[in-house]
């Protein structure tokens, strides 16, 4: 051969080197690599590098495999390259070998030492053993010859290039290893062609259980056996079915491709993040198609099923947790709704006892009910029998500060646009704002001595605002508005108003503060004032109305006290109080109407207890004369 086509062809071969180490007097080879264009064996320090190819008589071709078809009794005459690419020769052994599927799906060819029973035992190689000269091509003839009895279907093999080299051992001493390729021979024997798969040996196995969320990945393993007589491809896919009510999971399975009949290929997919959900069933299906595509056989199904586990335990468990928290806390709930339950059930008891005591009582109540207004109202139709309240004048209950401004270290007074109504005798002031208590700050004391019931009063405060503010549980600086309601009340009781006047500051600043205008948010009562009794003297002649500039006398100006010598004179319907100038006689100054409705009063006291009696004494007149006559 000449050195440029042999260079080419050097290029154009893949360079693989598998040495089997074995003892010095024995060669056990291990798995041989196979070759569709060529390849070359090395023998480690020797670097000995041989080719391998498909060939003519003439030399190597491009055919890759040896591909036959012949009958039983028939033959076939072909021929295979063997190169030398050292610079010296070397000698190597042919041999012709039977071929089968590895475990993970890979075409492997028998081993040197083992005996060739099929395809390796039909084949006659001119010559065993083969010394190539340096940078030679070598082509040796070789004859397939087809028993009787062959089996129709597909039939594989592999001829064989055995480079032996002796190397030496990591502990001392040498080895002999057997550096191998192969070239694939595919043989079908013409007659029931039968593609058949089958799926054996399907286990899952799930690694969520740990997993707070329940998921995890399902690893699912299974071997492909082609128990048909040709060689066979196929895909497919996996399905995880869980409860009914949940969609099953599904995934594509690893391809098979080229398994040799009686092959046995272990595969495993992994199924990603799978919610566990306890049983689960996995099932890996497979379409099965001839690897020779020419072949007009319809596909073949193969189906496996198995069940396994998939308990979340830790989700289980926090689930579980839940539930007993949610369980200790309804029950927690129901039982104080049957306390609850039970005590109002107690107050109806203690109710309806109470009503079944009380049923005596309303005959009592009842011309109680009818005998009162009754009698209040006759007592208003007799002239004079009462006494009316009197109360602040005017329609509006308004107040005024003293002054229109001022500054936070200097007190002020109230002013109110009325009196107090009957029975209030004294007053007291809460004042509200930032830095007071909601409930309102004591700014003016229970006074008694300056209230009045017929004109304004004046009500003090106790002090400065920034010394009452200083005195509050939450001091803060002065600012906003302050709202003033100066309550009228009777001394001993200081929580029960008869109506209240309310005044209000605001502070520009911490240190100054103006006065807002009046604040009412009610009307006050009418003041009303009883007849004068008979005899008392009539006004004098030529008394004339109070000017456009008068005060009327229920409604004084802020911070003066009515005169001693006008008397409040009952108002018209629609009209205008005025005052009246008392007379000099002090007999006739001392008949006050107060004193003139003294007896009617008396009078309607009696009547009213009368009533009162002769009412109960209808309603228990039962009960008397029962207790009479046990008497």
């Amino acid at each position: 051969m000449r050195p440029h086509r042999l260079a080419a062809w050097i290029l154009a071969c893949t360079l693989l080197a598998v040495p089997t180490a074995a003892h010095a007097a024995d060669s056990s080879p291990g798995p041989t690599k196979t070759a569709e264009s060529g390849k070359t064996a090395e023998s480690g320090k020797d670097a000995a590098t041989v080719g391998l190819r498909t060939a003519t008589a003439k030399g190597g071709d491009s055919r890759g495999v040896f591909t036959y078809e012949v009958l039983p009794r028939g033959a076939v005459q072909d021929w295979i390259a063997v190169s030398n690419f050292r610079a010296e020769p070397i000698t190597v052994r042919l041999l012709a070998k039977d071929a089968a599927t590895t475990s993970d799906s890979a075409f492997d060819v028998q081993a040197s030492a083992d005996a060739a029973r099929d395809v390796g035992a039909w084949i006659t190689l001119k010559t065993n053993k083969l010394t190539i000269p340096a940078r030679t091509e070598t082509v040796v003839p070789f004859q397939l010859g087809v028993p009787y009895n062959a089996t129709p279907g597909d039939h594989s093999g592999g001829i064989v290039v055995s480079l032996l080299a002796k190397e030496p051992k990591p502990d001392g001493g040498t080895i002999t290893v057997d550096h191998r390729i192969a070239m694939r021979v595919y043989l079908r024997v013409p007659g029931d062609l039968k593609p058949a798969l089958s799926i054996k040996k399907l286990k899952v196995s799930w690694d969520g259980g740990s997993n707070v969320l329940g998921r995890g990945d399902a690893t699912i393993s299974y071997e492909v056996r082609n128990t048909g007589n040709v060689r066979m491809n196929a895909t497919g896919g996996v399905a995880l079915d869980r409860l009914p009510l949940l969609p099953s999971v599904e995934a594509g399975a690893p391809p098979v491709e080229d398994l040799l009949p009686g092959g046995v290929a272990r595969y495993t997919t992994v199924v990603k993040d799978v919610l566990g959900t306890g049983p689960m069933k996995a099932t890996v299906s497979l379409k099965g198609v001839p690897q020779d595509a020419s072949l007009d056989v319809k596909a073949v199904d193969a189906t496996a099923s198995t069940s396994f586990q998939a308990w979340p335990w830790l989700l289980i468990a926090v689930v579980i947790i839940l539930l007993v928290i949610g369980g200790l806390g309804g029950r927690q709930i129901q039982r104080r709704r049957s306390e609850r339950a039970a005590e109002q059930a107690e107050l109806d008891a203690i109710d309806e006892r109470a009503r079944a005591s009380a049923k005596h009582r309303v005959s009592v109540r009842g011309a109680i009910a009818v005998v009162a207004p009754v009698a209040v109202l006759g007592a208003f139709l007799v002239p004079g029998l009462i006494t009316p309240a009197t109360a602040a004048s005017g329609d509006e209950w308004a107040a005024t500060i003293s002054k229109t401004q001022g500054i936070a270290l200097e007190p002020f007074d109230i002013q109110t646009s009325g009196g107090c109504p009957l029975p209030a005798t004294a007053m007291v002031g809460f004042g509200y704002g930032k830095g007071f208590p909601k409930s309102g700050a004591v700014v003016v004391s229970n006074t008694e001595g300056n209230v009045t019931n017929t004109s304004g009063f004046t009500a003090a405060l106790l002090d400065s605002m920034k010394n009452i503010m200083a005195l509050q549980p939450d001091p803060r600086a002065l600012s906003g508005d302050y709202r003033f309601v100066i309550r009228c009340i009777k001394p001993e009781f200081p929580d029960k108003s008869y109506g209240e006047y309310v005044a209000a500051i605001r502070f520009d600043d911490r240190d100054h503060w103006v006065a807002l205008p009046p604040a009412t948010d009610r009307q006050g009562p009418i003041v009303t004032a009883t007849a004068p009794a008979p005899g008392a003297t009539a006004p004098a002649p030529g008394a004339t109305a109070p000017g456009p500039g008068a005060t009327a006398p229920g409604r004084s100006a802020p911070g003066t006290a009515v005169p001693s010598g006008t008397v409040p004179s009952a108002a018209a319907a629609g009209g205008t109080p005025s005052a009246e100038p008392a007379q000099s006689d002090p007999q006739a100054a001392s008949a006050t109407p107060a004193d003139s409705g003294s007896g009617g009063s008396w009078l309607a006291v009696g009547i009213g207890l009368l009533v009162v009696l002769a009412a109960l004494a209808l309603a228990l007149r039962r009960r008397l004369i029962g207790l009479w006559q046990r008497t």
